[in-house]
């Protein structure tokens, strides 16, 4: 029995791996030139803004930046970027966390079917 789940799983896990069954489908054209020279223009870009403040853009609500906040807008947005911060989801913490729980449970999983499946050919074993 456990070299039939052995072979389940090792047959699971290497299916994905055929190569003819990988997508076909032809591939997109390659953008990381076009990303990499958008990054280059603008680390450029800030870096002539930190060497010229005084050259720097700067938003205002004539140039279409929208309204000015008032005061208790002000404050509610920072206390909404400071529970942010606080919040491991929000920080990317959860994605990891979820991992490590999805893990947990198949791994939980996987030695209580193991233990149930033993149990039984134990039992019926006896039963002969």
């Amino acid at each position: 029995m456990r070299k039939k789940i052995a072979l389940s799983l090792a047959a699971a896990l290497l299916a994905g791996s055929v190569p003819g069954w990988a997508d076909s489908a032809p591939t997109a054209p390659d953008r990381a030139p076009a990303v990499r020279s958008s990054v280059d223009r603008a680390v450029a870009q800030l870096m002539h803004d930190e060497a010229n403040p005084a050259m720097a853009p700067v938003a205002s609500a004539e140039q279409g930046a929208g309204p000015a906040l008032s005061g208790a807008e002000r404050r509610d947005l920072e206390q909404r970027h400071a529970a942010l911060k606080k919040d491991p989801v929000a920080r990317g913490g959860g994605s990891a966390a979820m991992i490590l729980v999805g893990t947990a449970l198949s791994i939980g999983a996987s030695v209580y079917l193991i233990h149930e499946l033993n149990k039984n050919n134990n039992t019926q074993a006896t039963a002969h």
